[in-house]
């Protein structure tokens, strides 16, 4: 078996504007190595820089706490990605 290392991270959507409370949109975390070929199976960890603004499942699921922005990061190894989550309830 070869042992690949995580290299990168990469998260689809990079960004995420939720307009209600309780909203959810699933993020993907795709990990290569440095060759640049997909890790499948990689372990990823999930953080939230704020979860009064935004929580994330073990799964990637994004779900809107309250207005503010937060920064969604997934991690493999020493490798990390992340995605900003705006939420924005109110109009101005």
């Amino acid at each position: 078996t070869v042992n690949q290392t995580a290299a990168s991270v990469t998260l689809s959507p990079t960004s995420v504007t939720f307009n209600s409370i309780g909203a959810a949109a699933t993020l993907v975390a795709t990990v290569r190595d440095a060759g640049g070929n997909i890790i499948s199976g990689a372990t990823v960890t999930w953080a939230t820089s704020s979860s009064s603004v935004a929580t994330v499942s073990a799964a990637g699921l994004v779900t809107a706490v309250a207005d503010g922005t937060a920064t969604i990061t997934a991690t493999s190894g020493s490798a990390s990605g992340a995605a900003t989550v705006t939420v924005q309830t109110t109009s101005y």
